[in-house]
């Protein structure tokens, strides 16, 4: 802990370094100027000022970026032209026209559709077996009504009604004081009521 107490450091250490100041300047005064370039003189000699160090300091120079070279234009692989000369029109070209040609097309189509029915005749048309038992037409449609009064059925406003089970015994129930009071008072009221209609009929 020696190490780090202030009455240590203050009397031992830098009290000492002072009393050696004359001996340890050169090496203080080599050390600054390593470290910054510039020596500050700040003794009792002589009033404090700046002393340049004997090592040249940096020039700043632009940067030697290489330049740019222009851009090379690849030559044609083939040479232009710049003359060209028109060849002459085909004579063939105006034998014919647009018309025939669709004529023409027509013609051979009609042609080969004739040739296509000249060799297949409805005779030779395979004819399954399977398909004279029975008639499928009149199945299908038969199934098809089916399925549609099927679908009617349960599109109605009358559903069959489920069976309703009436139970055997009377039901229990519990009489409470709200409710003895409630049938007393409507009891009560009938009796005034036919009480009220006698008098009327004596009168």
């Amino acid at each position: 802990l020696k190490h780090y107490d202030p009455d240590y450091l203050e009397k031992d250490v830098i009290q000492k370094l002072h009393m050696k100041e004359p001996l340890l300047r050169p090496l203080m005064n080599d050390m600054e100027i390593k470290a910054t370039g510039m020596l500050k003189s700040c003794g009792a000699t002589g009033p404090p000022g700046t002393v340049k160090s004997q090592k040249p300091l940096t020039e700043f120079q632009p940067f030697n970026l290489t330049a740019v070279k222009p851009r090379l234009i690849p030559e044609p692989e083939h040479s232009i032209e710049k003359d060209l000369v028109a060849n002459p029109v085909p004579s063939y070209i105006n034998r014919t026209n647009l018309a025939k040609i669709e004529e023409a097309r027509a013609r051979q189509t009609e042609e080969e559709k004739a040739k296509i029915a000249a060799k297949y005749s409805s005779t030779d048309e395979f004819i399954f077996e399977t398909a004279k038992r029975r008639d499928h037409a009149a199945i299908r449609e038969e199934l098809k009504q089916e399925a549609e009064k099927k679908l009617m059925a349960e599109c109605t406003f009358q559903p069959k009604p489920n069976k309703r089970i009436m139970p055997r015994d009377d039901a229990i129930v519990r009489q409470t004081v709200s409710s003895v009071l409630r049938e007393d008072a409507r009891l009560r009221q009938k009796m005034a009521k036919d009480s009220e209609l006698l008098k009327q009929f004596e009168a």
